[in-house]
Protein backbone atom coordinates (compact mmCIF):
# COMPACT_ATOMS: atom_id res chain seq x y z
CA UNK A 1 0.00 0.00 0.00
CA UNK A 2 0.95 3.85 -0.63
CA UNK A 3 3.12 5.66 1.64
CA UNK A 4 3.54 8.99 2.08
CA UNK A 5 6.92 10.90 2.17
CA UNK A 6 6.98 13.94 3.09
CA UNK A 7 9.91 16.46 2.49
CA UNK A 8 9.94 17.09 5.95
CA UNK A 9 10.72 13.93 6.78
CA UNK A 10 13.57 13.57 3.92
CA UNK A 11 16.65 14.08 5.96
CA UNK A 12 15.93 11.63 8.81
CA UNK A 13 15.03 8.82 5.93
CA UNK A 14 18.16 9.74 3.98
CA UNK A 15 20.23 7.54 5.91
CA UNK A 16 17.74 4.23 4.60
CA UNK A 17 17.96 5.45 1.07
CA UNK A 18 19.47 3.43 -1.56
CA UNK A 19 19.85 4.61 -5.25
CA UNK A 20 19.56 2.02 -8.06
CA UNK A 21 19.11 0.48 -11.27
CA UNK A 22 18.83 -2.67 -12.82
CA UNK A 23 19.53 -3.59 -16.68
CA UNK A 24 17.25 -6.51 -18.21
CA UNK A 25 16.54 -8.31 -21.02
CA UNK A 26 12.55 -8.00 -22.52
CA UNK A 27 10.15 -6.02 -23.21
CA UNK A 28 9.84 -3.16 -20.41
CA UNK A 29 6.49 -3.15 -21.09
CA UNK A 30 5.72 -6.81 -20.07
CA UNK A 31 8.36 -6.65 -16.76
CA UNK A 32 7.71 -9.46 -15.15
CA UNK A 33 8.69 -11.69 -18.17
CA UNK A 34 12.10 -9.62 -18.35
CA UNK A 35 15.06 -11.33 -17.49
CA UNK A 36 17.78 -9.58 -15.09
CA UNK A 37 21.38 -9.41 -15.63
CA UNK A 38 22.91 -6.94 -13.72
CA UNK A 39 21.89 -5.19 -10.19
CA UNK A 40 23.64 -1.74 -9.24
CA UNK A 41 23.22 -0.03 -6.14
CA UNK A 42 25.01 3.02 -4.42
CA UNK A 43 23.50 4.62 -0.50
CA UNK A 44 22.33 8.07 -1.62
CA UNK A 45 24.65 9.66 1.62
CA UNK A 46 27.49 7.47 2.14
CA UNK A 47 28.11 6.36 -1.24
CA UNK A 48 28.82 2.19 -0.71
CA UNK A 49 27.93 0.57 -3.41
CA UNK A 50 27.17 -2.91 -4.80
CA UNK A 51 27.26 -4.28 -7.79
CA UNK A 52 26.33 -8.03 -9.42
CA UNK A 53 25.95 -9.41 -12.68
CA UNK A 54 23.65 -12.73 -12.65
CA UNK A 55 22.70 -15.24 -14.86
CA UNK A 56 19.64 -14.38 -16.82
CA UNK A 57 18.32 -17.43 -17.19
CA UNK A 58 17.49 -17.36 -21.27
CA UNK A 59 18.14 -20.22 -23.65
CA UNK A 60 19.49 -17.62 -26.36
CA UNK A 61 20.93 -13.97 -25.47
CA UNK A 62 18.75 -11.55 -28.01
CA UNK A 63 20.72 -9.25 -30.26
CA UNK A 64 21.72 -5.68 -28.00
CA UNK A 65 19.56 -3.15 -28.80
CA UNK A 66 21.55 0.15 -30.44
CA UNK A 67 23.27 2.08 -28.39
CA UNK A 68 22.85 -0.18 -24.78
CA UNK A 69 25.68 -2.82 -23.79
CA UNK A 70 26.73 -5.60 -26.09
CA UNK A 71 25.20 -8.42 -23.53
CA UNK A 72 26.85 -11.94 -24.91
CA UNK A 73 26.68 -15.84 -23.22
CA UNK A 74 30.19 -15.22 -23.53
CA UNK A 75 30.32 -11.95 -20.99
CA UNK A 76 27.92 -13.88 -18.71
CA UNK A 77 29.78 -17.19 -18.69
CA UNK A 78 32.97 -15.31 -17.44
CA UNK A 79 31.16 -12.54 -15.37
CA UNK A 80 27.80 -13.77 -14.11
CA UNK A 81 27.01 -15.40 -10.89
CA UNK A 82 23.63 -17.22 -10.44
CA UNK A 83 20.11 -15.52 -10.46
CA UNK A 84 19.03 -16.40 -6.60
CA UNK A 85 22.86 -16.03 -5.59
CA UNK A 86 23.08 -12.18 -6.90
CA UNK A 87 19.34 -11.80 -5.18
CA UNK A 88 20.46 -13.08 -2.22
CA UNK A 89 23.88 -11.19 -2.39
CA UNK A 90 21.55 -7.85 -2.94
CA UNK A 91 19.10 -8.38 0.26
CA UNK A 92 22.15 -9.21 2.66
CA UNK A 93 23.76 -5.40 1.51
CA UNK A 94 20.23 -4.04 1.57
CA UNK A 95 19.60 -5.02 5.32
CA UNK A 96 21.08 -1.85 6.51
CA UNK A 97 18.64 0.17 4.34
CA UNK A 98 14.78 0.38 3.90
CA UNK A 99 14.01 2.80 0.75
CA UNK A 100 15.01 2.36 -3.06
CA UNK A 101 14.85 4.89 -5.58
CA UNK A 102 15.18 3.73 -8.77
CA UNK A 103 14.08 6.09 -12.05
CA UNK A 104 11.02 5.10 -14.05
CA UNK A 105 11.01 2.00 -11.48
CA UNK A 106 7.47 1.72 -10.69
CA UNK A 107 7.12 1.35 -14.39
CA UNK A 108 10.14 -1.42 -14.78
CA UNK A 109 12.45 -2.25 -11.69
CA UNK A 110 10.11 -3.02 -9.66
CA UNK A 111 8.03 -5.48 -11.29
CA UNK A 112 11.27 -6.82 -12.77
CA UNK A 113 12.51 -7.46 -9.07
CA UNK A 114 9.41 -8.64 -8.48
CA UNK A 115 9.89 -11.58 -11.64
CA UNK A 116 13.47 -12.21 -10.11
CA UNK A 117 12.66 -13.54 -6.65
CA UNK A 118 9.47 -14.98 -8.18
CA UNK A 119 11.35 -16.97 -10.88
CA UNK A 120 14.04 -18.58 -8.11
CA UNK A 121 10.56 -18.94 -5.63
CA UNK A 122 12.35 -16.67 -3.12
CA UNK A 123 10.18 -14.65 -0.46
CA UNK A 124 10.05 -10.32 -1.45
CA UNK A 125 12.10 -8.30 1.08
CA UNK A 126 9.82 -5.93 2.63
CA UNK A 127 11.47 -3.01 1.14
CA UNK A 128 9.86 0.26 0.07
CA UNK A 129 10.17 2.09 -3.78
CA UNK A 130 10.52 5.60 -4.85
CA UNK A 131 10.67 6.68 -8.67
CA UNK A 132 12.67 9.30 -9.39
CA UNK A 133 10.70 10.04 -12.48
CA UNK A 134 7.73 11.24 -10.97
CA UNK A 135 9.76 12.94 -7.98
CA UNK A 136 11.41 14.79 -11.01
CA UNK A 137 8.28 15.94 -12.75
CA UNK A 138 7.28 17.55 -9.77
CA UNK A 139 10.23 20.04 -9.97
CA UNK A 140 10.92 20.36 -13.49
CA UNK A 141 9.40 20.90 -16.90
CA UNK A 142 11.39 18.60 -19.50
CA UNK A 143 10.70 17.81 -23.13
CA UNK A 144 11.50 14.13 -21.39
CA UNK A 145 12.47 12.61 -18.51
CA UNK A 146 15.29 9.84 -19.42
CA UNK A 147 18.07 9.53 -17.09
CA UNK A 148 20.30 11.00 -19.70
CA UNK A 149 18.31 13.98 -20.23
CA UNK A 150 17.55 14.77 -16.87
CA UNK A 151 21.21 14.66 -15.69
CA UNK A 152 22.12 17.02 -18.56
CA UNK A 153 19.72 19.44 -17.19
CA UNK A 154 20.59 19.03 -13.65
CA UNK A 155 24.58 18.31 -13.53
CA UNK A 156 25.31 20.65 -17.01
CA UNK A 157 27.11 17.64 -18.34
CA UNK A 158 26.66 14.21 -20.24
CA UNK A 159 27.00 10.96 -18.58
CA UNK A 160 30.22 9.25 -19.08
CA UNK A 161 28.23 6.14 -19.37
CA UNK A 162 24.86 4.91 -19.61
CA UNK A 163 22.81 1.70 -19.60
CA UNK A 164 25.10 0.11 -16.93
CA UNK A 165 23.35 -0.59 -13.90
CA UNK A 166 26.06 0.75 -11.22
CA UNK A 167 27.05 3.79 -13.12
CA UNK A 168 23.31 4.75 -13.97
CA UNK A 169 22.56 4.45 -10.28
CA UNK A 170 25.32 6.55 -9.23
CA UNK A 171 24.42 9.34 -12.01
CA UNK A 172 20.68 9.33 -10.33
CA UNK A 173 22.30 9.69 -7.12
CA UNK A 174 24.16 12.95 -8.04
CA UNK A 175 20.59 14.41 -9.96
CA UNK A 176 19.04 13.73 -6.78
CA UNK A 177 21.48 15.64 -4.47
CA UNK A 178 21.83 18.60 -7.19
CA UNK A 179 18.39 18.59 -7.36
CA UNK A 180 17.54 19.01 -3.69
CA UNK A 181 16.44 15.49 -2.85
CA UNK A 182 12.69 15.58 -1.85
CA UNK A 183 10.76 18.76 -2.16
CA UNK A 184 6.95 17.73 -2.58
CA UNK A 185 4.77 14.94 -0.67
CA UNK A 186 5.14 11.66 -2.74
CA UNK A 187 4.21 8.32 -1.99
CA UNK A 188 6.42 4.95 -1.64
CA UNK A 189 5.08 1.23 -2.45
CA UNK A 190 6.46 -2.02 -1.70
CA UNK A 191 6.76 -5.09 -4.17
CA UNK A 192 3.85 -7.05 -4.44
CA UNK A 193 1.67 -3.67 -5.09
CA UNK A 194 1.12 -1.68 -8.06
CA UNK A 195 1.40 2.62 -7.69
CA UNK A 196 -1.75 4.33 -8.41
CA UNK A 197 0.22 6.37 -11.16
CA UNK A 198 0.87 3.09 -13.32
CA UNK A 199 -2.70 3.62 -14.48
CA UNK A 200 -2.65 5.91 -17.35
CA UNK A 201 -4.58 9.44 -16.73
CA UNK A 202 -3.67 9.20 -12.85
CA UNK A 203 -1.02 11.75 -12.03
CA UNK A 204 0.42 13.29 -8.66
CA UNK A 205 -3.37 15.37 -8.13
CA UNK A 206 -5.15 12.62 -8.87
CA UNK A 207 -3.02 10.05 -6.68
CA UNK A 208 -3.03 12.21 -3.73
CA UNK A 209 -6.69 12.54 -3.67
CA UNK A 210 -7.02 8.80 -4.04
CA UNK A 211 -4.70 8.73 -1.16
CA UNK A 212 -6.61 10.58 0.97
CA UNK A 213 -9.72 8.66 0.17
CA UNK A 214 -7.55 5.20 1.58
CA UNK A 215 -7.33 4.40 -1.87
CA UNK A 216 -4.19 3.29 -1.42
CA UNK A 217 -2.65 1.03 -4.56
CA UNK A 218 -4.45 -0.02 -7.87
CA UNK A 219 -5.61 -3.18 -6.66
CA UNK A 220 -7.31 -1.48 -4.17
CA UNK A 221 -8.61 1.19 -6.45
CA UNK A 222 -9.95 -2.12 -9.07
CA UNK A 223 -11.50 -3.84 -5.89
CA UNK A 224 -13.74 -0.56 -4.82
CA UNK A 225 -15.35 -0.46 -8.16
CA UNK A 226 -15.86 -3.73 -8.28
CA UNK A 227 -17.82 -3.64 -4.84
CA UNK A 228 -19.34 -0.70 -6.41
CA UNK A 229 -20.51 -2.41 -9.62
CA UNK A 230 -21.90 -5.54 -7.27
CA UNK A 231 -23.82 -3.40 -4.72
CA UNK A 232 -25.80 -1.79 -7.96
CA UNK A 233 -26.32 -5.28 -9.29
CA UNK A 234 -28.18 -5.91 -6.43
CA UNK A 235 -31.13 -3.66 -7.49
CA UNK A 236 -30.80 -3.32 -11.14
CA UNK A 237 -28.51 -4.38 -14.46
CA UNK A 238 -26.19 -2.02 -14.70
CA UNK A 239 -22.87 -1.54 -16.93
CA UNK A 240 -19.47 -1.73 -15.62
CA UNK A 241 -18.57 1.54 -17.51
CA UNK A 242 -21.25 3.28 -16.03
CA UNK A 243 -20.06 1.95 -12.37
CA UNK A 244 -16.43 3.24 -12.40
CA UNK A 245 -17.63 6.67 -14.15
CA UNK A 246 -19.98 6.62 -10.44
CA UNK A 247 -16.50 5.92 -8.83
CA UNK A 248 -14.92 8.36 -10.50
CA UNK A 249 -17.45 11.05 -9.73
CA UNK A 250 -17.68 10.03 -5.70
CA UNK A 251 -13.55 10.18 -5.58
CA UNK A 252 -14.12 13.74 -6.98
CA UNK A 253 -10.98 13.53 -8.72
CA UNK A 254 -9.41 16.95 -10.14
CA UNK A 255 -9.98 16.06 -13.72
CA UNK A 256 -12.10 17.75 -16.11
CA UNK A 257 -12.70 14.89 -18.22
CA UNK A 258 -12.88 11.45 -17.01
CA UNK A 259 -13.61 9.61 -19.91
CA UNK A 260 -10.22 8.52 -20.90
CA UNK A 261 -9.71 7.49 -16.92
CA UNK A 262 -12.73 5.11 -16.92
CA UNK A 263 -11.46 3.60 -20.10
CA UNK A 264 -7.65 2.95 -18.64
CA UNK A 265 -9.24 1.31 -15.03
CA UNK A 266 -12.24 -0.44 -17.30
CA UNK A 267 -9.21 -1.99 -19.13
CA UNK A 268 -7.50 -2.75 -15.98
CA UNK A 269 -10.68 -4.55 -15.18
CA UNK A 270 -11.70 -6.70 -18.00
CA UNK A 271 -8.45 -7.17 -20.20
CA UNK A 272 -9.88 -4.55 -22.80
CA UNK A 273 -11.83 -1.33 -22.54
CA UNK A 274 -15.27 -2.45 -23.81
CA UNK A 275 -18.02 0.14 -24.12
CA UNK A 276 -20.93 -1.53 -22.76
CA UNK A 277 -20.04 -4.57 -20.40
CA UNK A 278 -22.29 -5.61 -17.78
Amino acid sequence: MAVLIDPSNWLSLAPSVVVFDLEFVGDITDPLNCHLWEIGAVHLVTGDSFHVIVDPQMAVIPETIPGCFNLTQEFLDESAVPLAEGLARFAAWMQKYRLLISHNGFKSDMAVLQGSYARCDMQLPPWLFLDSLLILRQQVKLNNYKLQTIYHYFCRSSMKESHRALPDAVALKQVLYVSGGLQHPTFAYPMGITPLQNIKGIGYACETALFWRGILCVEQLILQVKALHARGSLWSRVKMLDTVLRFLLQCQLPLQNLVPLQQEILWHINGKPECGTE
